[in-house]
């Protein structure tokens, strides 16, 4: 495999007190020698011009069919490359720079942890705490008010069917 080589270095003698361009090449120049092309004529451009088609071989280490040359932003994750989805992970899977850009999970809060979830919160990863995948809890705060709490004659709507005391006999 050949490694990465400059296709040449330009250097200005001028700034160094030399007062002339100097260009030299590296890698192998066929019939000039192996570390310099000449400084001028022909074999100079012929020298240059077959320096600069040697390129580096990409090297794709996790097998993903993407090398760090091609985009891949981490070549030691096979799940991390230009064309993987993006996850919910709180990582860039598809190497945009950009970090779970494309999720659009929405969650519940479930302050109060009995399963039901109150406010909405867009962009919730499936498995962050705290949050669940069901709404409809009128009382976040209290575990034991959610629309499978069993409805008891207290003047409050434990199962948040918008009805107080359901079933209940009227005492007044």
């Amino acid at each position: 495999m050949r490694t990465r080589r400059p296709a040449f270095i330009l250097t200005m003698g001028g700034l160094l007190g030399m007062g002339a361009l100097s260009l030299a090449c590296f890698g192998p120049c066929e019939g000039v020698g192996d570390s310099c092309c000449p400084l001028d004529g022909e074999e100079r451009e012929r020298c240059i011009e077959e320096q600069q088609e040697i390129t580096e071989e990409p090297v794709d280490d996790d097998g993903d069919g993407w090398s760090d040359i091609g985009g891949d932003c981490d070549d030691e994750d096979p799940n991390r490359h230009p064309s993987a989805g993006e996850a919910c992970n709180g990582r860039d899977d598809d190497c945009d720079t950009e970090i779970d850009e494309s999720v659009s999970y929405t969650r519940f809060e479930d302050a109060d942890g009995d399963g039901w979830g109150g406010a909405a919160v867009p962009n919730v990863c499936p498995d962050a705490d705290g949050f669940v995948d069901q709404d409809g809890d009128c009382d976040d705060g209290n575990a034991e008010v959610n629309p499978d709490a069993a409805e008891t004659c207290d003047t409050i709507d434990q199962d948040c069917d918008e009805a107080i005391d359901e079933g209940c006999a009227d005492t007044g």
